[in-house]
């Protein structure tokens, strides 16, 4: 491309057709190039010449003049307050140490209700900070102020953040934005006219590349009902097996899906209980017939990884990840509880778990979500992901009650994965679930820590972690009676103690910060 005005490269042509003495227009000259050359007969010539050849060598690497930027419209005034010297001095902190990010996220939603600015002079530190980033949707973006947002238009690593979900949806992203925006306003528009955004994405997906394709179909999950079907139908023939799997999860959804009934037909009769004279039964499993390229159309590979046990295993395990786990209780007359108890005690525990937990996630379904994250936690068979994902579908109320049922005070012990499901427990904890875990740390693990590489002592430091963001103002008394003296005839867990109670200190200081001018 061009470094000189659009009409200058013909006035050059001109200028040296004509002979520099016969043309009366001006030389075209690059920018920067010296002009400063001796006033002689030749000086026009010279320079025509000079113009010419550092064009030439110019245009053949490539470059291309930068244009004056067009400067955005500045920010608006902003209607919050930022937060004080402490404040700032609390983000900074938030920023820079680790072990106060548990403590961000509520940290975050605080500033917003008290109507809060992060200080302007650290905006771009945080929009650089994933963490941040990744919490700072939806509303919290508006503790970014008008400045900060403004910031985050200004680069397409941000521009997620400055995207306001409660404006009208501008058709021209569609053609002119970045991919996060068009998914974005593709997913706006789903909610509020599902129809255009199907007839966008139906004109559009076509000639968008096979991962854009799964990206865009991927934002019908909000809002999937079924006058989506029709057009994520044909998707489930595509090239792409990251789009026939996007299609498949999305059209497995719907309860009156085609898809769904094909899924039911090849699965219902590999799952049967035998039920003997006495006890509890016994799960029959039979693996998958042979496969054909029939079943890519129904979200089936012919192999999956992801479950052991060969080919027909994997195809099982993918019939049942894609069907709602709740259509077996309803065919087999079993409780979600007793359906997983008879899974444990098959020799396919393993891949019936498995399935069954990617499929709760798919389907949002609450009844299997608690049996399964207590059965995941005794064996580690989760990934801590997906754990996440299973306890999100409780409510705190209903994660507490889970938490309370596994808690036998009379029994003299304490189950062994408490830690990791207190972690689910959002701030702050009862009196009761913070006795619980200082009972576990004093009476249950205190003995058992002998170096830094053991599993007790990362339990210890992942409840310690997560007591000193979770415990409420009125228990701290009673930590410090319980483990100050732990912290002395401790070796290892000393340093885990002072963290905690750096922790409780720093807690004060950004609640102080909340009121601070």
């Amino acid at each position: 491309m061009s470094i000189l005005p659009d009409s200058a490269p013909a006035q050059l042509l001109r200028v040296a057709l004509l002979g520099t003495r016969q043309s009366g227009e001006a030389v075209p000259t690059l920018p920067g190039m010296n002009t400063d050359l001796p006033e002689d007969a030749d000086a026009r010539e010279k320079l025509l010449l000079l113009t010419s050849g550092a064009l030439a060598l110019a245009q053949k690497a490539g470059f291309q003049a930068v244009a004056a930027p067009l400067l955005p419209a500045p920010a608006p005034t902003e209607a919050w307050q930022p937060l004080g010297r402490r404040g700032a001095e609390c983000i900074r902190a938030l920023l820079d140490d680790n072990r106060y990010h548990g403590l961000l996220a509520d940290y975050l939603s605080q500033l917003r209700a008290h109507r809060r600015l992060i200080p302007s002079a650290l905006l771009v530190p945080v929009l650089h900070h994933k963490t941040f980033r990744s919490l700072l949707a939806g509303d919290l973006t508006n503790i970014l102020g008008e400045r900060g947002r403004w910031l985050a238009r200004q680069n397409p690593e941000w521009q997620a953040l400055a995207i306001d979900t409660e404006a009208p949806a501008d058709p021209a992203i569609w053609e002119t934005g970045t991919p996060a925006q068009r998914r974005a306003h593709l997913r706006q528009l789903h909610q509020t006219d599902p129809a255009q955004a199907r007839e966008l994405l139906a004109a559009a997906l076509p000639a968008e590349p096979a991962s854009q394709q799964a990206a865009l179909l991927s934002e019908l999950a909000s809002g999937l009902t079924a006058a989506d079907a029709p057009l994520l139908e044909p998707y489930l023939t595509a090239k792409s097996k990251e789009v026939r799997q996007t299609a498949a999860q999305l059209l497995a959804r719907l309860p009156q899906s085609v898809l769904l009934q094909r899924l039911w037909q090849r699965a219902r009769p590999l799952l049967a209980v035998q039920a003997p004279a006495a006890g509890p039964g016994k799960l029959l499993v039979t693996l998958p017939e042979a496969w054909d390229k029939s079943w890519l159309a129904d979200g089936v590979e012919q192999r999956d990884a992801s479950f052991e046990g060969g080919e027909k295993a994997g195809q099982l395990g993918q019939l049942l990840a894609l069907l709602p786990p709740s259509r077996w209780t309803a065919h087999l007359q079993l409780t979600p509880d007793e359906l997983l108890t008879l899974a444990e005690s098959s020799d396919w525990a393993a891949l019936l778990l498995r399935a069954w937990t990617r499929a709760a996630i798919l389907h949002q379904d609450k009844a299997f979500a608690a049996p399964l994250l207590l059965r995941h936690l005794e064996k580690a068979r989760l990934s801590q992901a997906q754990a996440a994902q299973l306890a999100g579908l409780l409510t705190d109320a209903e994660k507490l009650e889970l938490l309370r049922s596994q808690l036998p005070y009379q029994a003299g012990a304490l189950l062994s994965f408490l830690p990791e499901l207190l972690a689910f427990i959002g701030p702050p904890w009862p009196a009761d679930v913070v006795a619980a875990a200082l009972r576990y740390l004093t009476e249950v693990m205190a003995g058992q820590v002998g170096n830094r590489y053991g599993e007790p002592y990362q339990r210890c430091s992942l409840l310690l972690y997560h007591l000193g963001g979770a415990v409420a103002p009125a228990q701290t008394g009673l930590c410090t009676e319980l483990l100050a003296p732990l912290a002395t005839t401790s070796f290892y867990l000393a340093p885990l103690i002072a963290d905690f109670f750096d922790t409780l200190q720093f807690r004060q200081k950004l609640t102080a910060s909340l009121s601070e001018p």
